[in-house]
This record gives C-alpha cells, sequence and structure tokens, in this order.
C-alpha cells in the first residue's frame, strides 16, 4: 500500500489503474479470515468508494469488482438474516445490500452484455437467496411494504421465474413497472418475462416496454438489441434499422456486435426454420432472401454446413435458423436444400 500510494502522490495525474490496485489490496484485507465485522466493513467500503470514484460501471474490470464486492457483503447479510422482530435493522440493511447489487448487475450487464464475471456474479446471488428462505420471505416483506423498489422487485421476480413461477413474476414486475412508468430497468425485465411468456402473446405491450428500455445513444445496449429483434420479426422495420446502423457506425469497445443468437423458435419451444435462397455472395459472407421475411437477411460462411463455401452459386436454395447480432438478422446453421 505505500508503494501504491508513493505512485498516486508522484504522478501528476495518477492512472486509474493505480487506483484499481489499490482498492484490490483493500478488497483483499476486506476477505481476510478471523477479523471483526466493523474492520470487514472498514476495508470493502474503501474498495467500494475507490472503484466507484475511478472507473465505476463504465469500465468492465471495476464493474465486476464492484459486483464482487457487493456480492460478498450480500451474501453475509442474507446469512446473518433471521425472522424475529428484533431483526428489522438488519433485514433492512440486507434490503439496501441487495438493492445496491441487482442495480450494479443490472447497469453493468447493459454495458457489458455477457461479461463472464458479471454473468458468474448474477448467478452466485440467485445461488445464495435460492438456499435461504428467509432472504425470500424478506423481499416479499419488502416488495409489499414498497412495491415501487425497482431493485427489490427485480430481485422478487427473478426469484421467482428461477422457481418456475414466471405469471408470479409478471404480475410483481407489472405492479412495480405501473409505479415506475420511467424505469427502463423494469420495462426491460417485463419485456423478457411477456417475450418467454410467449412473445406473439404480447406483440403490442413487449414493443411499447423495450421502446421504454432505453434513450438513443445510451449504454443499454442489451435493450436496444431485444428492441431491433422485437422490431424486425413483429413491428417497424424502421426501428429495427435505426438501431442496426447505429451499431454499425460507432465503436463499442466491450460489445461483441457480430455474434450471433437469440434464434427465433417456435411456439413448442424448437428452433424455426426458414428457407431463402442466395441473393448476393461477397467474399466471406452473402446475403439471403427468404420469403417468409420479405427481405434479406446475412449470412457468414461459417454458418454453412454440410456445404462447400466455394461451389455456393447466386440462386442456391438454402434452409436456416434465424438468429440476431447487434448489426442485424442472420442465418444461422444453414444447410442447402
Amino acid at each position: 500500500m505505500e508503494f501504491i500510494d508513493g505512485a498516486i502522490e508522484a504522478s501528476s495525474k495518477a492512472s486509474p489503474a493505480l487506483f484499481h490496485t489499490k482498492a484490490t489490496v483493500f478488497k483483499a484485507l476486506g476477505k481476510q479470515e478471523g477479523i471483526s465485522s466493523s474492520l470487514r466493513d472498514r476495508y470493502l467500503d474503501e474498495a467500494l468508494g475507490l472503484l466507484q470514484r475511478h472507473g465505476g460501471l463504465k469500465h468492465n474490470y471495476t464493474a465486476g469488482s464492484i459486483c464482487e464486492i457487493l456480492l460478498f457483503q450480500a451474501k453475509r447479510r442474507i446469512r446473518e438474516l433471521d425472522a424475529g422482530e428484533g431483526q428489522r435493522l438488519e433485514d433492512e440493511a440486507a434490503v439496501r445490500k441487495l438493492t445496491e447489487l441487482e442495480r450494479a448487475l443490472d447497469e453493468s450487464l447493459q454495458r457489458f452484455p455477457g461479461d463472464n464475471v458479471i454473468v458468474t456474479h448474477r448467478a452466485e446471488l440467485h445461488a445464495a437467496l435460492a438456499e435461504q428462505p428467509k432472504a425470500i420471505a424478506l423481499l416479499k416483506r419488502a416488495h409489499d411494504a414498497n412495491p415501487a423498489n425497482e431493485q427489490v422487485a427485480l430481485r422478487l421476480a427473478r426469484q421467482h421465474v428461477d422457481k418456475g413461477e414466471r405469471a408470479e413474476a409478471i404480475q410483481v414486475l407489472r405492479r412495480a413497472a405501473n409505479l415506475n412508468p420511467g424505469s427502463k430497468t423494469l420495462s426491460f425485465e417485463l419485456a423478457q418475462n411477456l417475450m418467454a411468456d410467449g412473445e406473439l402473446n404480447h406483440v403490442s405491450e413487449i414493443s411499447g416496454l423495450l421502446r421504454r428500455s432505453f434513450t438513443e445513444g445510451d449504454s443499454h445496449f442489451e435493450a436496444q438489441f431485444w428492441h431491433a429483434r422485437h422490431e424486425f420479426l413483429y413491428g417497424e422495420r424502421e426501428r429495427a434499422e435505426r438501431v442496426y446502423q447505429q451499431f454499425t457506425k460507432r465503436t463499442h469497445p466491450y460489445v461483441d456486435v457480430g455474434k450471433r443468437r437469440a434464434a427465433v423458435r417456435s411456439p413448442d419451444g424448437s428452433f424455426k426454420l426458414y428457407d431463402g435462397s442466395v441473393k448476393s455472395i461477397q467474399g466471406d459472407f452473402a446475403f439471403v432472401r427468404a420469403q417468409d421475411l420479405a427481405g434479406s437477411v446475412y449470412l457468414h460462411r461459417t454458418e454453412i454446413e454440410g456445404y462447400d463455401w466455394g461451389s455456393m452459386r447466386v440462386g442456391d436454395q438454402l434452409r436456416f435458423r434465424l438468429g440476431f447480432s447487434f448489426r442485424g438478422p442472420a442465418a444461422m446453421s444453414a444447410q442447402p436444400l
């Protein structure tokens, strides 16, 4: 710590990496066995303060560390839960910590979709709550007392989903979203649950929710991805195209804009298959015209199966799954007919 402080003092403009390293030292001190709770909290709060002032949730490495510390603190609070009335202050502290963690996880995953470290932290939180029934009871009490608390509603809804209670999750989210009409996070979470419940059954509502899940130019990248996908399939293609053009023009250092995912499925859960013909070929990619889609979709050579790319010609017939990237719709697992 002396070396780090010396380096910071000797720098006219200290590198953020120095503050991140200092926070890492505090984090390690706070995770030591056998220290008092007050000293542990002091070390971890020092680490959090440094991370939040120098990078915060704007960089994936600081966001991951912030979520890690908050998760460590939340797990401690969960283990200490008691159903007794005398635990009111402790219960409130647990709710505050869970709220802080949930907010950090949501914001981080919008900025850095699929980041393995942050995704793992969210999974660990799911598991920790599932193992502690008192934590779920606490969330229900907190939601009933203040249904407008968006982070409590999000966490309670996610625990319902984990238990296979999708309808209850939607009910919790609708209640909170009605009380927070400006909440991007609640709008996105409710849209995701309605899509899982049956996208064709909620097309109009999902469209409205996804439009409220981000503002143009913000860092809610996942919301923009799903909004463009939904509009391409069921709404206004022009809305989808605006999102795709934005991701093509802008630099997104933490987002794999070319990754193809979210393949369309049939109501029975199987992948929906589309038939089309090759419209044009340009080097390692092509465009495939599909009548069911009223347009053409991108095809990369890595997505063609059982066929030599070099022998493919304009007009060849293909059957494929339809996936999406941040740049638009794309054929996946294509096979010649």
